[in-house]
């Protein structure tokens, strides 16, 4: 069998300086090299969004990495909000999902949308081997699970099977014709990265001990489960991607939200005055300071209606709704306490704002594209993954020492699986330095 030995694979790798004028190509090297501290003539592709957001900042033409798309089924509707949508067209995408929710149901689904593509996929051991190949044969899928180092008699080719399933500690195989592959799908990112199963050659992104490598066009796809250490992340993101995705269990996997900060820095005296002690429950404390704080109410209700009066100029907003009724801002809280408080606020209030509780987003996969989240909690909202995008807008107190440590527990939640930040590509890429 022939192997590809080429040194450079452009479509995983980016030379952000070419095209640009001396002096132009000198202030974007700089900033590239303070800010993110990579080579602007040899980018990997997952990192081209937060080169393309300082790019914006200095008035520069985004960087193109789109490919030419896949061909895909007569019957597939890949919504923009899509990874499938993402894989057809770009180089890297990474879906983060749950802990212990299974990835088959994706990978069925990736496999009819795709019919034409050659695709491997890794998996951790030989039951989600098996499993894989019994599900994706049951649906008329040419599929083979190659699980040890297979001898072949003489004169006999190697099975030219369309999707192959492999150990993901089997990869160095020269059987598995890696770079004949268009999907190369690890189910186990951290592990991909960790083990080192890359070049040293930076140029080149699969050289080990066989000289195996993608092809030009391949499209990786990393799936990450959410606890993975965030030094482990950094390095995956630098592969797969800064955009990330977001699984459910029917195999659809939609862009994760982005989040900005609401700041509250004024001075909140509800602490002062509410009796509160070092030894009050958390309770107590976020009854006082958060569900019946009054002015704190008053601020978020405000900083909601201003947000109602200026979303009808975001584009992701019109695309969804083009110009009907709707209520494109919701303000998010803990429980029906909080959620109370907020309407009664409102009362004789020609327009309300909808509050909603946590169990009432949690089944929905249709929720307002904004969403000003009050509950001063500790980790995510239980959002399913959206068909449309969303932006949540979190309302961070400062005054208060107990809830500004709540605000940083969110921020590093947010950095793992959403987009933190006004530039959110290039914030996730900092803040995990």
């Amino acid at each position: 069998m022939q192997l590809l030995h080429s040194p450079c694979f452009t479509s995983h790798r980016v030379n952000c300086l070419s095209g640009l004028e001396p002096e132009t190509a000198f202030l974007a090297s700089a900033e590239i090299n303070t800010r993110l501290s990579i080579d602007p003539e040899s980018v990997p592709t997952g990192l081209v969004p937060a080169v393309n957001e300082i790019y914006r900042e200095l008035g520069l033409q985004p960087v193109g990495t789109a490919l030419p798309p896949l061909p895909t089924s007569e019957t597939a509707s890949l919504a923009r909000c899509d990874v499938l949508s993402q894989i057809a067209r770009q180089a890297e995408s990474l879906i983060v999902k749950k802990n212990g929710m299974s990835d088959l149901p994706f990978i069925a689904r990736m496999c009819a949308t795709f019919p034409e593509s050659r695709i491997i996929v890794t998996v951790q051991n030989k039951r989600l081997g098996v499993e894989a190949v019994n599900l994706l044969r049951s649906q008329g899928h040419d599929c083979w699970f190659l699980d040890k180092d297979y001898k072949l008699r003489e004169g006999h080719d190697w099975p030219d099977h369309r999707i192959r399933i492999v150990l993901e500690d089997m990869l160095w195989l020269t059987s598995l014709d890696i770079h004949q592959a268009d999907i190369v799908v690890f189910t186990d990112a951290a592990y991909f990265v960790r083990n080192k199963i890359m070049g040293f050659d930076p140029e080149v992104l699969f050289d080990i001990r066989f000289g195996t490598h993608f092809k030009q066009d391949a499209r990786l796809l990393g799936i990450l489960n959410e606890d993975v250490p965030l030094k482990d992340m950094r390095a995956v993101w630098s592969i797969f991607g800064l955009r990330t995705y977001q699984l459910n269990t029917q195999g659809e996997a939609y862009l994760a939200p982005r989040v900005t900060w609401i700041t509250r820095s004024k001075q909140d005296r509800s602490l002062l005055n509410s009796g509160l002690t070092k030894d009050s429950t958390n309770r107590e404390k976020m009854k006082c300071l958060v569900w019946t704080n009054l002015p704190r109410n008053k601020s978020v209700l405000a900083n909601a209606r201003r947000l109602r009066h200026e979303a009808k100029h975001f584009a992701f907003v019109q695309e969804r709704f083009q110009g009907g009724l709707f209520s494109p801002v919701a303000i998010v809280v803990e429980n029906n306490l909080h959620k109370k408080e907020l309407y009664r606020l409102q009362e004789g209030k020609p327009e309300l704002i909808p509050v909603m509780a946590f169990e009432d987003i949690a089944q929905r996969t249709k929720l307002p594209s904004f969403l000003v989240r009050a509950d001063a909690g500790t980790g995510l909202l239980p959002l399913l993954p959206q068909e449309h995008g969303i932006w949540v807008l979190d309302v961070a107190d400062q005054t208060s020492k107990y809830l500004g440590k709540r605000a940083k527990r969110r921020q590093r939640a947010y950095l793992r699986s959403w987009h933190a930040g006004e530039q959110p590509f290039v914030s996730k890429w900092l803040a995990a330095q």
